[in-house]
């Protein structure tokens, strides 16, 4: 299921009229039912756990989130393949090879020695 489909599927469930016995459209309806039911039992069952178990709060969370939005499960594992392709093209590449741009030696000398003199002014 698409994002697009949930939500519209959502709308003509909550703003049509009760559609006619054997159609396509009363087929999404049911569907649209289960779900939205499947949904509620899931909410009830996350703030049950997140009262008597805390531990186990987030996992519960998870499944209501999934009952809620399906087609979340979809996209995150989509952007866990992108990712996992940017991976390895970034390690393909081998080690960051990192230049300079100031040669550091200088200015660390630079720096000691007016630590130095700030020191013996000090004292």
């Amino acid at each position: 299921m698409t994002p697009l489909g949930w939500a519209v599927g959502n709308m003509m469930y909550d703003k049509s009229p009760v559609p006619e016995h054997g159609t396509p459209v009363e087929l999404m309806f049911l569907l649209i039912r289960s779900m939205k039911f499947n949904a509620d039992i899931e909410k009830t069952r996350a703030l049950m756990t997140a009262a008597i178990n805390p531990e186990k709060a987030q996992d519960a969370f998870k499944e209501y989130r999934i009952a809620v939005l399906p087609y979340l499960v979809k996209q995150e594992e989509k952007e866990k393949a992108e990712l996992a392709k940017v991976m390895d093209r970034m390690v393909a590449q081998g080690p960051l090879q990192i230049t300079p741009m100031v040669d550091l030696g200088d200015q660390l000398r630079k720096m000691k020695k007016d630590a130095r003199s700030a020191k013996k002014t000090a004292n």
